[in-house]
C-alpha cells in the first residue's frame, strides 16, 4: 500500500495550470474542464499526476501508459492494471492518493473550527458521544473530521459513495460496525498531516507503520 499526500499552495502561480494540463491525457483535461473554480481544476490535475508519479516510482509503470477511468459509481480504476486499486481525495490545500493490491478508500479534509451542530446529525449516537467527551472546540473539530474521513474512506473502499445513505454503519475507533456486512474485516487508520489536515484510509489490511508520504509542491512541479 502506498499513500502520498501533496501539499497544495495557497495561491497558484500563473502558468501552473497550463504546465499540469500539458502532462495529462486529453480525457483527463476534458474531465477537468467541467470545473469552474481554478482550485478544483488544479486539485484534479494534481491528483492525476501524483497517481502517475506513484505508479512510475513504486510500481514501474511508465508515465502516460496507464490512464485513469471511473466505474459506474465514480470509483477511480486503472484499466489494464486490475490488480491495483486506487483511491483519490482532495480538499482545500491537500491531495491524497492511495494505491494498493486490494480494495482501498482514502479521504482527507482540512480541520477548521466551524460549528458542528448542523453536521453531527450525520454521525451515529456513539460517534457523537466521542465528540462530546472532547474538551474544547478545536479538539471537537479534530474528532469530528477524524470520524468523518474514516466514514468517507469506508464508503470509497466499498465503491458505493452515498448511494446507501450514512446510517447503516458506524465507526468504532479503527473498526467498523455495518448492518449490511456483519462479518466485516475492514480496518481504519487516520493521520494528522501538517497539523492542519486529517487523512484517513480504509482497507482489509495495513502494512506496519504505514503513513502518508508528504510531497511538497515545488518537488512535485519539478518531477
Amino acid at each position: 500500500m502506498i499513500l502520498w499526500a501533496l501539499d497544495l499552495p495557497e495561491l497558484f502561480e500563473e502558468g501552473d495550470e497550463g504546465c499540469l494540463r500539458s502532462r495529462v491525457s486529453r480525457e483527463e483535461r476534458q474531465r477537468v474542464d467541467r470545473f469552474v473554480r481554478l482550485e478544483d481544476r488544479m486539485a484534479r490535475l494534481s491528483a492525476a499526476l501524483l497517481l502517475q508519479q506513484i505508479l512510475e516510482d513504486e510500481y514501474g509503470v511508465a508515465r502516460g501508459t496507464c490512464g485513469l477511468a471511473r466505474s459506474v459509481m465514480g470509483k477511480p480504476v486503472l484499466p489494464g492494471h486490475l490488480g491495483l486499486h486506487v483511491s483519490i481525495s482532495h480538499c482545500s490545500g491537500m491531495v491524497l492518493v492511495g494505491v494498493a493490491d486490494g480494495p482501498l478508500g482514502v479521504d482527507v479534509e482540512r480541520v477548521e473550527g466551524r460549528p458542528l451542530a448542523d453536521v453531527l446529525v450525520y454521525l451515529s449516537g456513539s460517534e457523537r458521544r466521542i465528540i462530546d467527551t472532547c474538551g474544547d472546540e478545536r479538539a471537537k473539530s479534530w474528532a469530528f473530521v477524524r470520524i468523518w474521513t474514516r466514514r468517507e474512506s469506508y464508503l470509497k473502499a466499498l465503491g458505493i459513495g452515498l448511494s446507501q445513505g450514512l446510517d447503516f454503519f458506524e465507526t468504532d475507533g479503527e473498526t467498523i460496525r455495518d448492518d449490511h456486512r456483519p462479518e466485516n474485516r475492514w480496518g481504519l487508520k487516520s493521520w494528522t498531516v501538517k497539523n492542519s489536515h486529517c487523512a484517513s484510509a480504509c482497507s482489509v489490511g495495513f502494512p506496519e507503520n504505514i503513513t502518508p508520504r508528504l510531497v511538497s509542491w515545488n518537488s512535485f512541479m519539478d518531477a
